[in-house]
Order: structure tokens, then sequence, then C-alpha cells
């Protein structure tokens, strides 16, 4: 029977991370170690795991701070490991039957090289919200990479099992900033080197946060991974560059929109040098028309952050009398 080592990596995982560990420690199928890669955690995460007394659970402390990148980079280095890998994150959970599903996966299809199973997104209180939008049952790299660049399938970093021996062969996450699109290249990368396998059954939980989410630190983060994730997949001669360069844009689109609006919620009008050289180079640039058929163009939500506060309350209301007006001219007729 397949063996799995899960890998938790882990800093200040307080609120969430005993809900982690229970999910996996209420799993059906038990042939299953916990490895945590706890990064200098100064809250109350390593004693809330050491107080389950599991000996399934082994704690492996890193001898100073890392940054996300790097503490993630020591799974590639765990000891001992079996002979099937799990990735997890520490606000994340798992649902009792998920390993017994992936086991039965891996017994129809021994050859695949990726498994995983549909999710369903949280919120931060653990709520559920919708569910993902799994993969199909199986899937080659092009056609996972064009279901993920169509918005066609949704990917979390909780929940994918690989061999351990192929997660060293692809080198595990690149080093993207903040790990962002880094998921999205490994997993690629694993499907390579043989296909994805997914069962639909929703039994992994995503956790979603809204704090901090909008800062300019983030999208600027979000930004230079975007320009990592391109040009390591521009590599490859089989990747759609037109589609994936559309894919990063509405993405980047996305996430300025909701930061130019959170600007307009709290009455912010700074914006840092550097970062207008990247809105302009990455958001404004590549479409300077639109990114979405149905969207306004980027220059106007650059525009719109830059407004004073009132400006763009004339804006709306005066918006707002039109559409009155055309309706009352349409109810008329």
């Amino acid at each position: 029977m397949p063996t799995f080592t899960i890998a938790l990596p882990v800093h200040n995982g307080m609120p969430y991370i005993a809900a982690a560990i229970e999910s996996l420690l209420h799993q059906t199928y038990h042939q299953f170690d916990i490895v945590v890669l706890e990064n200098g955690s100064t809250d109350t995460t390593v004693s809330v795991i050491e107080a389950y007394h599991d000996p399934r659970i082994r704690i492996v402390p890193s001898q100073k701070f890392l940054g996300i990148e790097d503490n993630w980079k020591r799974i590639l280095d765990i000891e001992t490991p079996s002979e099937f890998l799990v990735l997890m994150c520490a606000d994340d959970i798992v649902f009792p039957t998920f390993l017994e599903e992936i086991v039965t996966l891996i017994q129809s299809e021994p050859a695949a090289t990726l498994y995983h199973t549909g999710a369903i997104f949280m919120d931060e209180q653990g709520r559920s919200r919708q569910p993902m939008q799994a993969g199909t049952y199986r899937e080659n790299a092009c056609e996972f990479l064009s279901r993920l660049h169509t918005f066609r399938e949704d990917v979390c970093g909780s929940g994918f099992v690989m061999r351990f021996a192929d997660f060293q062969r692809v080198g595990g996450y690149p080093s993207f900033k903040r790990l962002l699109f880094a998921d999205f290249y490994c997993y690629y990368a694993l499907t390579r080197l043989g296909y994805k396998i997914c069962s639909p059954t929703p039994l992994v939980g995503f956790r979603q946060h809204t704090q901090g989410m909008t800062s300019q630190s983030v999208i600027h983060d979000f930004v230079i991974a975007a320009g990592q994730y391109r040009e390591m997949l521009s590599r490859d001669v089989d990747v759609d560059t037109r589609l994936l360069d559309q894919f990063l844009h509405k993405l980047l689109l996305v996430q300025y929109r909701r930061y130019v609006f959170d600007r307009i919620k709290h009455r912010h009008r700074d914006f840092h040098p550097a970062f207008e050289e990247y809105q302009h180079r990455f958001l404004v640039a590549p479409y300077p028309t639109k990114a979405f058929a149905y969207d306004f163009p980027m220059r106007w939500y650059v525009r719109l952050a830059k407004m004073p506060i009132w400006a763009i309350r004339i804006i709306f209301y005066y918006g707002l009398l039109i559409v009155i007006s055309i309706r009352k001219k349409r109810m008329a007729q």
C-alpha cells in the first residue's frame, strides 16, 4: 500500500495550524507521517503542534529565519521520506477521505506523475464559499496549462500528491517571489514527466485571505513573480506564450483593480516611484486598450486611483443619473 510524507511548512501558523493538523490526523487512511518545516515562529505554533503527542508528527526547525521561498525549498531535504509526497499549506485543511481517494487514484493510474482531488474555497473563518474548478480526470502537460491559462481550472498549493523522487527531479517549487505562481510551474513540470490525474470530489479546503492582499508591496511582488513565471515557461517551445500573456495580464488586472478600490475606500493617494514603473510596464503597456472584451481600459484604473475622492463621487453620481435617465426613456417607450 502507498505511504505518504505530508510536508507542512509553517511560520506563525496561528490560528489555523490546529485545524490543518487535525484534518490530517483524522484521515481514514493511516499510512502517513507529517513533517512540519517550522520556520522560527514567534507565536504558539510549536506548542500547539507538540501538544498532539502523535508519533507521526515530526517537527524540523530551521536554524535561522528563512523567507517563504527557502522554507518550502527545505522539502527537498526531508530525511527518510515516504514514496509519495503530499504538499500542504498551514492554513488549509483536507477532508477525512482525502488520502483514501488518492490511494484509489494511484492504484488505478500507477503511471501518473501527479495526483489531486477537487477543492473548495473557504473564508478566513473556515466557512465554505464555493467549489474550485477541478481539472478533468486525466490531463497531459499542454492540456493542464491550457485549462489553467483560460481559467477553466483552479489550482491551490495544498492537496497535490507526487512521488518524492519526481518532486526532487523537477527541483521542487521554483523560488518565485513569495512563491506566487510557483505551484503552477511545479505542477506543470511534474505533469510533463507523465500525466496528471484528478478526482473531482472536493476533499481539500483552500482558505482565502483578504487582509493585506491589496497592499502595494503585494502587487509589487505579484508583478515580479508573474515575470519569473513567464520567463520559465517561455523556455518551453510547447507553451502558448500569447495565452500565457493574456492569463498573466488578467490576473494582474484583477489584483490591481482590488488595489485601486482599496485605495479609494481608504482615501490613499501616494504611489511609490518603482510601482509607477511596474504598473505601466506590466499593466498598461501590454494592453493599452482593454484586457477583457467587457472591461474598462487599464489606463482608466490608473487614473481612477490618482483622482481625489470628490471627483470620483461626482463621476459616480453623474453616471448613475445617466443610467436612470436611459432606463426611464426605455420604460416610456
